[in-house]
């Protein structure tokens, strides 16, 4: 069970197989943007990474809950942050927050509409 920045990192990096979004899991820090609810394309929940290559290209991968007894996570890569799904706003645990949770309280509220 992820309850943990540590735990989510460590899953991405034992999951995510794309050969380029490999190389930056690898090779660079990941940034948690926190909990979504849902997640894009998804009625899921789940987290948002943001992934930086090399060249300053920028990726972003969900990690999804399936609901079910036991949970059950799968990973997708999206395009657009969906700010008004962010939950870190209601939660006082780091992992829904994510790293940075004061400039995700800006993007959520609609002052800056750019995915960081």
């Amino acid at each position: 069970m992820i309850t943990t920045r540590k735990q989510l990192i460590d899953w991405v990096k034992a999951n995510v197989a794309d050969p380029v979004l490999r190389k930056c899991v690898l090779e660079r820090e990941m940034e948690v943007l926190g909990g979504f609810n849902p997640l894009p394309t998804s009625t899921n929940p789940g987290w948002l990474v943001r992934l930086e290559s090399k060249f300053g290209n920028q990726y972003y991968i969900a990690v999804g809950v399936k609901k079910q007894i036991e949970p059950a996570y799968y990973w997708f890569q999206v395009k657009l942050v969906p700010w008004e799904n962010w939950q870190g706003l209601n939660s006082d645990n780091p992992l829904y927050r994510g790293d940075c949770p004061v400039k995700y309280k800006v993007l959520m509220n609609g002052m800056d509409t750019r995915a960081n």
